[in-house]
């Protein structure tokens, strides 16, 4: 038996490789799904976060959490044109908005407890 022949042999015995392929191509798919599925999830945490818009420091936007008091940077680029210090911003459709809805209430509760405050004191 030659080179040839063996050759031959193996050929006609060896594994197919698109069964590999095919093989990884599900756990490609697979993989994806759990990316998405991963990125929705995320994106959900992120529209249910209130942030407001601090200062602003360079190319960034320096913002607070309302709820955990984190401080969060945001590049500029990725906000509303009009964005402005005290703004309320969301995470809706991949992109920051401007909340004006949460912008008034917490304007409201503020003018409301510094209307309490001057209240109590003038009771004092």
């Amino acid at each position: 038996m030659d080179f040839e022949d063996e050759y031959e042999i193996l050929q006609e015995n060896s594994v197919e490789e698109p069964v590999i392929e095919d093989d990884n191509q599900e756990k490609r798919e697979l993989v994806q799904q759990f990316v998405e599925e991963i990125q929705k999830k995320i994106d959900e945490v992120k529209s249910q976060i209130t942030l407001v818009i601090d200062r602003f420091e360079g190319d960034y936007a320096v913002c607070e959490n309302r709820d955990t008091e984190e401080i969060t940077n945001i590049s500029i680029a990725e906000l509303p044109e009009n964005a402005r210090e005290g703004d309320v911003l969301k995470f809706e459709n991949n992109k920051y908005e401007l909340d004006e809805q949460k912008r008034q209430e917490i304007e409201e509760r503020i003018k409301n407890k510094i209307k309490n405050l001057f209240e109590e004191t003038e009771e004092e």
